[in-house]
């Protein structure tokens, strides 16, 4: 084959990076309506409940973009009275990482996209974007990242394959079942490589890890806390809506917050672990 595969996997994923950016979440310019700010405040209205947007785009008469949030129209006749500018602190880059996106709606409602010199507007990011593809493979690159850091943690406090021990049969079974399937079909695997965060979860349990980890205070705290990072691995492994408005926002948030607090201790943990070893 002369075509190398390398050439096709840079023609068909050229754009990778920006699936974690503002441009792969926000809705685009063309698929939002800009009211003129002359425009009677009943077609907003009717525009806005119909959309169920919580906020209308208006355009000034210098050109410049503006908007109205929905609950300020309802006792209101005049579109200047309410008309917002937008701030500097509610805007971000096109080419914005996850990261930075997550950071802003900390505080805002919705996110204006403009290019990366600041000065044209692309799109807008509501709640309702954030439930795109791009999040749950994000989510899913750091929950299993943790579930590998689980896995080095227990090679090193654990004599072979000792671990096994420190589970229900069930799970005994069910790891033996996927290491022989996988075994018969000639892919080389360990035993520990076949267990999922739920069973490291059982076994670090066992071995009294929550002990050893200043962030957890307990032995419940820690199982409820391994219990919410499972909850959201499975809610992305069956694409159930992570955000729907402000209050489950704040929800994910927490949780982010909450995992990466943990992945940084256990990190830690691991490596001075690593060095006693």
């Amino acid at each position: 084959m002369e075509y190398k595969l390398r050439n096709l996997l840079r023609e068909i994923s050229g754009d990778t990076n920006k699936l974690f950016t503002a441009k792969c979440f926000m809705t685009e310019k063309t698929e939002i309506k800009i009211f003129d700010e002359k425009e009677h405040i009943d077609n907003l209205r009717s525009y806005s409940k119909e959309k169920n947007y919580d906020i209308v785009l208006v355009k000034r008469e210098n050109n410049k973009l503006s908007y109205i949030k929905s609950k300020d129209m309802k006792s209101c006749k005049n579109i200047n009275e309410i008309i917002n500018t937008i701030s500097k602190e509610e805007k971000i880059s096109i080419d914005a990482q996850i990261p930075e996106i997550i950071d802003k709606f900390e505080k805002d409602h919705y996110v204006f996209v403009y290019d990366d010199k600041g000065s044209s507007f692309k799109g807008l990011i509501t709640y309702a974007d954030l439930n795109n593809p791009s999040l749950y493979s994000y989510l899913y690159i750091l929950i299993s990242d943790f579930e590998k850091l689980l896995r080095k943690i227990i090679k090193l406090k654990y004599e072979e394959n000792e671990w096994i021990n420190d589970l229900s049969e069930n799970n005994q079974r069910e790891i033996g079942g996927i290491f022989i399937s996988n075994k018969a079909k000639g892919i080389e695997i360990s035993l520990l490589e076949c267990t999922n965060i739920t069973q490291l979860k059982e076994i670090l349990f066992k071995e009294k890890f929550y002990n050893e980890i200043k962030y957890y205070k307990s032995k419940d705290q820690y199982s409820s806390k391994l219990k919410k990072i499972i909850d959201y691995r499975n809610a992305i492994m069956h694409n159930r809506n992570l955000i729907k408005d402000k209050e489950n926002y704040v929800d994910f948030y927490e949780f982010l917050y909450d995992f990466c607090t943990q992945r940084k201790e256990i990190y830690n943990y691991y490596t001075g672990l690593k060095e006693i070893n």
